[in-house]
């Protein structure tokens, strides 16, 4: 007697089936990408130090030399002492601090990986208070201290392999050496710069900055382009917000550093 046959499949099942192998392949997808993604920047944790001081070192050259330096030694010796005593409050690993200051009217200042900050003169003729660039300050160096540039160096070369692998553009990936270098002043995302927030006021007060005109600064950014959720900076008014609740939960400062003063980091660029 011959077996009996299985019978066919129904319509549904034939549907149901393409959905689960559809499902498949999209977590699939996810998981490779978004997997890779965060093993990408897990490993670069893990890389000695040095590697950002290298890659900083190269694109603070770049920088550099394509930027009008200011030479004005009070303003400098005045954004310098800022800096040098926020760097007293890191972790020995992360000394070494070198800050420019960058003629440019764009109010704006970044750290590149290595401890390179660069602050622009628009960003010092805004400040109402020395204690709103320190705070900025404290938030480049959060970045620095929490490796956020080499972290996103690593992920913006995983999607560049990523793409490589998928389209075949392989001869794309000789060159990311030279590219990965352009890439560290790439923004931070919005979880970076919330951590980097936080890390500058808790470094202010453990060198004994009073941080309450920090949150100022955000009150004068203007808002971010579109909704908070697709920004990768959280909007401006949500850190004033945010800043303002931690500083006042926490305790007076027991003892307290006065700052340069305002004239000082206003200076001219060049005497």
């Amino acid at each position: 007697m011959a077996p009996k046959r299985p019978p066919a499949p129904t319509k549904w099942e034939e549907h149901r089936t393409a959905a689960i192998l559809l499902v498949s392949i999209v977590v699939v997808v996810v998981l490779v990408v978004l997997g890779g993604r965060a093993l990408a920047g897990f490993l670069a944790r893990r890389l000695p130090y040095d590697v950002d001081q290298t890659i900083g070192a190269a694109a603070a050259q770049s920088v550099v030399a394509s930027s009008d330096i200011c030479t004005n030694p009070a303003m400098l010796a005045a954004v310098r002492d800022i800096t040098s005593r926020l760097a007293a409050g890191l972790e020995p690993e992360f000394g070494g601090i070198e800050v420019q200051v960058v003629a440019d009217d764009v109010p704006n200042a970044f750290a590149l990986p290595g401890g390179y900050v660069f602050v622009h003169t628009g960003l010092l003729t805004e400040l109402k208070a020395p204690e709103e660039l320190i705070g900025v300050l404290g938030h480049e160096l959060g970045h620095v201290a929490r490796r956020h540039g080499i972290v996103r160096l690593a992920e913006s070369v995983w999607w560049r392999f990523l793409i490589a692998q998928l389209f075949g553009d392989f001869g794309d990936l000789g060159g990311m050496s030279a590219q990965a270098i352009e890439l560290v002043s790439l923004k931070f995302d919005r979880a970076q710069e919330s951590e980097s927030d936080e890390f500058g006021l808790e470094l202010m007060r453990r060198v004994g900055y009073e941080p309450r005109a920090f949150p100022d600064f955000f009150d004068r950014l203007p808002s971010q382009t579109g909704t908070t959720w697709f920004s990768t900076h959280p909007e401006p008014a949500d850190r004033a917000r945010e800043l303002r609740e931690a500083i006042n939960a926490l305790p007076p400062l027991t003892s307290r550093q006065e700052p340069p003063t305002l004239e000082a980091l206003q200076g001219p660029c060049h005497n």
